[in-house]
């Protein structure tokens, strides 16, 4: 197929040509949430990033831990979260989970 003019046709569904609606597309800037949990000495947590309701979380991980913090674990957790597990030595840490979201409409302002 090719194009010569720039005139917007009425009445075209261009989702006829690929199947897809417009909201099976990336927005145009995915944006980051992150959440901090104090994690007491010699213990294992759950700290959760979530994104706005209706957003989907595509990647994430951990942030800002101390050397002797083990990040046990970190993965998506339902379709709008980022969970990591962290593992604290002999010291207590403030562990950050972060997660990258797909903002779907309604975007954000």
């Amino acid at each position: 197929m090719t194009v010569n003019s720039a005139v917007k046709v009425p009445f075209l569904n261009a989702d006829l040509l690929d199947g897809k609606d417009q909201s099976a597309f990336l927005s145009t800037a995915p944006y980051e949430v992150n959440n901090s949990e104090t994690v007491p000495a010699n213990t294992t947590s759950d700290v959760v990033a979530a994104c706005d309701s209706g957003d989907v979380a595509l990647s994430g991980g951990a942030n800002s831990l101390i050397d002797s913090t083990v990040l046990q674990e970190t993965h998506r957790d339902l379709d709008s979260t980022w969970r990591i597990t962290v593992r604290t030595g002999a010291a207590s840490d403030t562990a950050q989970a972060e997660a990258y979201c797909w903002d779907r409409p309604p975007l954000r302002p």
